[in-house]
């Protein structure tokens, strides 16, 4: 029962708000208390779920204790995916370009703590208005395999669920174990995913996925404590959000250089998009951070960007007008 929520206004000079969030967080649906509610009821769907003890969930998952570590496990990793991708802790994020189209951030931090890859952790991060609305960017998103398709991860490989634990009455509320699937993977050297999607009663949704190893999984199913296992996990946010008003970027055109489609005098509707990466740039946690490191983490967050524009122009989804002569868009 919620018997209270107090919504508090901060004006900050120093850390101001990024133009492509400023309408989204200016009109309440960031942290008003209409989100924190709908947080309240996501995680109160997953706690119960965690506590069921009848469901049949499918794949290998043989007991409720292996069940319930998985549930544990899944859980640590979207908190340190949202923790390690948030600018209001004490990370410091750099931009790699002055231009404000460009909205790649990297961060680095020194880990040796237990549940993470000790060494050098590089972080990117980009958000970006896209004009599809939310519902079908979590769908590709959410679909391991259509996401195989855009080489996100795989490589261009394939994904084959072998564990599914259903967390919340969306039939996207839930946590998979994933085989990858890859030529390059020998029967000696498999590899495995850890996933779960998740959409908020205000539309609000992650997926966040990390690999991990089959030892790694045996003990989680074997009911040993799971809090040791190394997760460096990748994923996304969306959210529904209007067209950034004129004036929050330089141009007329988003970060991807879609062109923000609609009437000037109407909102268009669309959603915001944040894709986060990690990894492991050294495993000496003294290490000086590579600048080829850099390079390709920025490369693949806006191949990320792109493939994922691309596709849902491939499937028809948005209201977009034609590109300028010349564009290669």
């Amino acid at each position: 029962q919620v018997v209270w929520v107090e919504h508090m206004e901060v004006v900050g000079e120093e850390k101001p708000l990024q133009p492509v969030f400023k309408d989204h967080v200016a009109g309440g649906a960031a942290f008003g208390a209409t989100r924190w509610v709908s947080v309240l009821q996501r995680q109160c769907e997953r706690l119960a779920s965690e506590l069921a003890r009848s469901i049949a969930d499918q794949g290998v998952i043989r007991t409720p204790e292996a069940r319930t570590n998985m549930m544990k496990l899944s859980q640590r990793m979207i908190t340190a995916f949202c923790a390690n991708i948030s600018a209001s802790g004490s990370q410091s994020w750099t931009a790699l370009s002055d231009s404000t189209d460009d909205t790649v951030r990297i961060t680095t931090r020194k880990n040796t703590e237990p549940g993470q890859p000790s060494g050098v952790i590089l972080t990117a991060v980009s958000t970006s208005w896209l004009p599809f609305s939310h519902q079908q960017v979590f769908e590709l998103l959410a679909d391991e395999q259509q996401r195989c398709q855009l080489e996100i991860l795989s490589n261009g490989g394939s994904l084959h669920e072998v564990a599914h634990i259903a967390n919340g009455s969306h039939p996207r509320n839930c946590i998979s174990l994933l085989r990858i699937n890859s030529a390059s993977n020998s029967s000696q050297n498999v590899e495995l995913l850890l996933q779960e999607s998740s959409i908020h009663p205000d539309g609000g949704s992650l997926v966040v996925f990390a690999t991990v190893d089959v030892d790694a999984i045996q003990v989680t199913m074997s009911g040993e404590d799971p809090s040791y296992i190394p997760l460096l996990p990748m994923g996304f946010a969306i959210f529904p959000a209007t067209s950034p008003s004129p004036g929050a970027t330089s141009s007329d055109t988003t970060s991807n250089g879609e062109t923000s489609p609609g009437n000037a005098d109407e909102p268009a509707t669309g959603c915001l998009l944040t894709v986060g990466m990690q990894v492991l740039a050294s495993a000496v946690p003294s290490a000086k951070l590579n600048l080829s490191s850099v390079t390709a983490i920025n490369s693949h967050i806006c191949n990320t960007i792109h493939q994922i524009t691309t596709a849902l122009k491939g499937a028809g989804g948005g209201r977009t007008e034609p590109a300028p002569a010349g564009s290669d868009q």
